[in-house]
């Protein structure tokens, strides 16, 4: 049992591990993205600076939804709390730090809000919210996106982005 119990904790570990370091990936290549746009992104990586200043000392934070095209949604996070926790904090684009800027998506697209926005879009209930054991949010249709051009201040095709962040490798230094 014990060496079950190893086992099956060290499966979980490793998922957990590459999990974040396809997280990570995703917030570099946004950060490229947006920097090519000229878009100076720096995100910070200690909790202790995340959680007094937010995700960057320029406001940008970048999410990675992976089910975005499975779902057809785009979680927005609201609330969090630990598992063993009562009460929900607020968090996401209802926490009160420096993000004036999100940048969302997966592998296929990317769209960047402003946090106003994405709190206007949450706060008049049309949208399904979303409870897990340590998330509260809203599903937004990426449908619902599509026909309001005028939501996201920008839509990113992300293989289109990569063909041009490689392009730029290939420009010769002056």
């Amino acid at each position: 049992k014990a060496e079950e119990l190893t086992q099956l904790s060290r499966h979980i570990q490793a998922f957990l591990d590459n999990d974040f370091e396809k997280a990570k990936e995703y917030q570099d290549l946004a950060t490229d993205i947006l920097c090519s746009r000229g878009i100076n992104v720096n995100c910070y990586t200690s909790r202790k600076y995340q959680y007094e200043k937010g995700e960057g000392w320029n406001g940008i934070e970048i999410k990675n939804d992976r089910r975005i095209t499975e779902t057809g949604n785009i979680y927005i996070e609201t609330h969090e709390k630990k598992a063993e926790a009562i009460e929900w904090i607020e968090s996401g684009i209802l926490r009160k730090d420096n993000t004036r800027l999100w940048f969302i998506g997966d592998d296929k697209r990317a769209w960047l809000f402003s946090k106003k926005q994405l709190r206007a879009l949450t706060k008049n209930g049309n949208f399904k919210q979303v409870e897990t054991a340590t998330s509260l949010g809203v599903l937004i249709p990426v449908k619902y996106i599509d026909q309001h051009s005028n939501i996201p201040l920008e839509v990113f095709d992300i293989e289109k982005e990569k063909m041009i962040l490689e392009n730029m490798k290939h420009i010769p230094e002056v």
